[in-house]
């Protein structure tokens, strides 16, 4: 990512070699970014690196590492801030402070107070302290509160603002400080460049983002903006070979997550795959279970038809024999009582000529009732049961 400045140190050595003056030796050495003694000596040790300084890894032992890891109120600071932002106008150093927060694994306060002064030192810039939706997307973005989403709005706000409005920023010009001028087109680009940086590795600071994160985000908002048209150019063989080593060690650490990340697919393709295969022969079993069971339901279904056809027919059977009983049942009852009513009558006529003193007549009465009334009495034995229960 370019940022538009000369490499600077961490520290500002003399490059003049130690001669043998034992007092040079005691010399107290200069004062430098790293070792200052307050946020206030830090902020103007920045304004006076403007397009110097560069990302640095904090040792342990910095005595910056201490005064960051004070909290701070940086609006006490906001004179100086100020200064620094209108005069950084390639937005350089919220690059660089974000840089040097990861490169010295800053954490809690220290990455909240670096995070805060870049913050701020963007949203003053003279293109964009004026655009309030632009400055309250950037406190978004290096809050608890960032998202990934509001992150491409915030860049796309960006391009925009700077592709627009660049123009109209002036910067002194380099022979006559008191003149002004404009920016030019790759200042512009570095301005732009920068600019998102910021934002993306605010957002980082401020979501913990890992490596594969990072790339996916990188891969979205700034390197998509790299991509050749012409898949068939050689030229690219000899960009490629010829790429700086910060240039090729970028480019192996997006490819390391790249690949671990393909490796990682394809065993969960390959995972998935197994899973569907034993799926589909799950599958095909149970659809051959399936169509016996079909079939054996229609059988079944089948055979309940022929049960339920026959049960009717028995019942419609056994109906029509009750029928027919119950009839003849009634018939023989009628004609037992008009048997056993005339037998009664002719009893009873034996029973006249017996008190009327002709004994010969009653036996002859007697006689014919009980051939009468057992002639119906074997009738009735050889008849079958009433369709009620009852012995006939």
């Amino acid at each position: 990512m370019p940022n538009g400045t000369e490499p600077h140190g961490a520290t500002v050595s003399n490059r003049k070699s130690a001669v043998a003056n034992p007092k040079k030796r005691t010399t107290k050495p200069k004062r430098t970014i790293t070792n200052a003694d307050s946020l206030e000596a830090f902020l103007q040790d920045l304004l006076d690196s403007i397009g110097k300084f560069r990302a640095v890894e904090l040792s342990l032992s910095a005595r910056l590492r201490a005064v960051l890891m004070s909290p701070a109120d940086l609006s006490e600071h906001d004179a100086l801030l100020r200064r620094i932002s209108v005069q950084d106008l390639r937005a350089t150093m919220p690059v660089e402070l974000l840089r040097t927060a990861d490169l010295s694994s800053l954490r809690d306060v220290s990455r909240q107070t670096v995070a805060g002064i870049a913050a701020r030192l963007l949203t003053l810039h003279p293109l964009f302290a004026d655009d309030q939706e632009l400055v309250e997307a950037v406190e978004t973005a290096s809050s608890d509160r960032a998202d990934a989403t509001s992150l491409g709005l915030l860049v796309t706000h960006i391009r925009k603002v700077v592709a627009y409005e660049g123009k109209a920023v002036p910067k002194p010009k380099e022979h006559e400080p008191k003149k002004k001028t404009s920016l030019t087109p790759a200042e512009l680009e570095t301005l732009r460049e920068n600019a998102v940086d910021a934002v993306i590795l605010l957002t980082a600071s401020s979501l913990d983002w890992d490596r594969d994160t990072m790339v996916d985000i990188l891969a979205e908002h700034v390197w998509s903006g790299y991509r050749h048209t012409d898949d068939r150019s050689t030229a690219y063989r000899a960009k490629l070979t010829s790429a700086n080593p910060d240039t090729r060690r970028l480019a192996a650490i997006a490819m390391a997550s790249t690949q671990q990340r393909l490796t990682a697919a394809k065993l969960k393709l390959d995972a998935a795959e197994r899973r569907a295969k034993t799926a589909n022969a799950r599958l095909s079993a149970l659809e051959e279970e399936l169509d016996d069971s079909t079939k054996r339901i229609v059988e079944l279904d089948m055979a309940l038809f022929d049960t339920r056809q026959e049960l009717q027919r028995i019942v419609d059977t056994h109906h029509g024999e009750r029928m027919r009983e119950s009839t003849e049942f009634k018939q023989l009852r009628v004609r037992s009582a008009r048997v056993v009513a005339t037998q009664v009558d002719a009893l009873g006529d034996a029973l006249d000529a017996l008190e009327h003193g002709h004994p010969q007549i009653a036996t002859e009465f007697i006689k014919d009732s009980i051939q009468a009334l057992r002639k119906t009495l074997s009738s009735l034995r050889s008849e079958p049961h009433d369709p009620q229960g009852e012995q006939a």
